[in-house]
């Protein structure tokens, strides 16, 4: 009984099922790893039509070029903008409304411009920026000293302050009708038409004293032209105060106590650090900011398109084909260093008298606002001591076949020459950054076709010669001496057939293709440095330079004949100098 219970109770029990074992996804990458997305670029010439991203080459229209090229252009602009945040505010006004907005970017941004339209009623805030809707109306340019920093980051966000604060909640009897706005609704269509519309009780004139409708008051206070400069100088005056405070305070931070600290092993261990990290910090801006000229080539991700304008547009530079800056200003020059700057912290604290310590002040102080028309400066009732006033330059925001195209919001910074001076000599300085570049090209497109002439031969032989026969009479003659030539080496019975004369034509005439191409690109060359002399101003020596160029060309001789491919060397001269004697 019991032995037959033991052997029926395993057959007794409800089967549970086992379940499957759990799949263990190995780590992607034990930590330490580098990963492969990281490798360095490798040496050597780049594949065509290829960029080095996340450690291969891929093709630049890839999702992965694509989105290396947002983060490469939103870093480059960042960097740029680091030496240079809070030195500048510039206000654009609108065409139509006359809104003021203020930025610290030359270039208008989205996201930083629509916040400051606020809603008014329907359609006073626009869906889009639209830039051809805004002008330069003013720009305020601060010392370029940590202090100045500071300060023109504080009087933007005054600015926009006071701005919002008077759209917000603004002065209530500037909301009503006076006898000029009666006149000007009067004014506003025919008068009999207008006449028979209040006779039929279709329209009512406006009353003197009574709050303006929804449409006159939004217009009204969006009108911003006048209360904004007024702003800007009472914000000024603020400005100057708060940086003659702070470099005051800076001076007050040289005590005795700190300088034993800084003089302590502590503390010169902690300095050490600080410096280390500035430094690091510094190069991977430089880094950023280089990468502004050398996207687009060499393998690298190029920029965005309106990320590449904006940078041009915004330090002096230009686009080239590959969306990369080119002549970008030195931005070194735009800010003081900090040993300049503490030279004349310097000199402020060792002014025997305050009088001396005053104007030392105010040097340091000085403020720079460049108006579009000066006249506009008139609506505020007064301005501090310390801040100069210009008139602003134009400068192009876009060149097209290196004329100026359309002005933008760029300073000028001694205000000793007229307008229209200025403006013709940003064109000759663009002219001539383009022949420049004109130069560089030819010039590598030249030592390049010189540098590979063997494997250029076999190229165009190739490519262009290979199946080529001879058509023209001057083409048969080269193939005949060609041909005469093969049967004067060859013994009798070894002589060969036309398919050998015939490729040794091909090849010749491959070699004289090639030489045209070196001589042509010669004359393209010096074409290009006599242009670039005649934009420099010095006609006589880029006249000289297209005669020699004329009698320099050198045409090569062709298989050992003179008479062989002499009409078509010679055609080739005589379109060379039709094209100086053009120029």
């Amino acid at each position: 009984m019991a032995s037959s219970a033991v052997t029926a109770m395993p057959h007794s029990f409800h089967h549970i099922p086992i379940p499957p074992m759990p799949r263990v996804r190995p780590p992607r990458a034990l930590p330490g790893t580098v990963s492969p997305n990281t490798d360095p670029q490798p040496a050597g010439p780049v594949p065509p039509k290829k960029v080095w991203v996340q450690g291969k080459w891929r093709d630049p229209v890839s999702r992965a070029a694509k989105h290396r090229s947002q983060v490469v252009s939103s870093h480059t602009q960042k960097a740029l903008r680091h030496k240079t945040h809070g030195l500048s505010i510039f206000a654009y006004f609108h065409v139509r409304t006359h809104q003021v907005v203020y930025s610290l970017s030359r270039v208008l941004q989205e996201s930083q411009v629509l916040p400051q339209l606020l809603f008014h009623g329907k359609k006073t805030v626009p869906a889009g920026l639209r830039r051809d809707h805004w002008r330069p109306y003013f720009s305020v340019h601060f010392p370029s000293t940590p202090g100045g920093a500071r300060a023109g980051l504080v009087a933007y966000q005054r600015l926009r302050e006071f701005s919002a604060r008077r759209q917000l909640s603004p002065d209530l009897d500037s909301l009503r009708h006076t006898e000029e706005t009666v006149a000007q609704w009067f004014k506003r269509e025919d008068p009999i038409d207008l006449h028979i519309k209040m006779l039929d009780k279709k329209e009512r004139p406006p009353k003197i004293g009574r709050v303006m409708g929804i449409g006159p008051r939004a217009r009204k206070i969006m009108e911003q032209k006048a209360s904004s400069v007024a702003d800007a100088a009472f914000v000024l005056g603020l400005a100057v105060q708060d940086i003659k405070a702070w470099t005051v305070e800076e001076l007050k931070d040289r005590t005795q106590d700190r300088l034993k600290y800084e003089l302590g092993q502590k503390g010169r261990r902690r300095l050490l650090q600080i410096r280390e990290a500035e430094r690091q910090k510094a190069a991977e801006i430089a880094e950023r900011q280089e990468l502004v000229q050398k996207s687009g080539s060499a393998g690298l991700v190029a920029l965005e398109k309106g990320a590449a304008e904006e940078v041009a547009l915004e330090y002096g530079g230009r686009v080239g084909r590959k969306h990369h800056v080119s002549n970008l200003a030195d931005l070194e020059t735009e800010v003081q260093s900090l040993e300049d700057y503490d030279k004349e912290l310097a000199k402020v604290e060792a002014a025997a008298t305050d009088e001396e310590k005053k104007q030392l002040l105010n040097k340091l102080a000085e403020i720079q606002v460049l108006w579009a028309d000066m006249r506009d400066g008139t609506y505020a009732k007064s301005w501090p001591a310390s801040v100069f006033h210009d008139d602003m330059a134009y400068a192009a925001q876009t060149w097209r076949n290196g004329r100026l195209v359309w002005s933008a919001h760029v300073a000028a910074r001694d205000g000793t020459k007229p307008k229209h001076l200025l403006v013709e000599e940003l064109q000759q300085q663009n002219e001539v950054k383009l022949k420049e570049e004109m130069v560089n090209v030819r010039e590598r497109a030249h030592q390049t076709l010189v540098d590979r002439a063997e494997s250029e031969v076999k190229r165009i032989y190739h490519r262009e010669t290979q199946s080529r026969v001879p058509t023209t009479e001057e083409e048969q003659r080269d193939y005949e001496h060609a041909q005469s030539a093969v049967d004067g080496d060859a013994v009798e019975p070894e002589k060969q057939e036309a398919p050998e004369a015939l490729d040794i034509w091909r090849r010749q005439l491959a070699a004289r293709i090639y030489q045209e191409r070196v001589v042509a690109s010669e004359a393209k060359l010096r074409l290009a440095k006599a242009e670039l002399l005649e934009a420099r101003g010095d006609k006589a020596e880029a006249q000289r330079l297209k005669a020699e160029a004329g009698d320099d060309v050198v045409i090569p001789s062709s298989s050992g004949s003179p008479g062989a491919g002499g009409g078509a060397w010679s055609s080739i001269k005589s379109a060379l100098h039709r094209v100086l004697l053009r120029r």
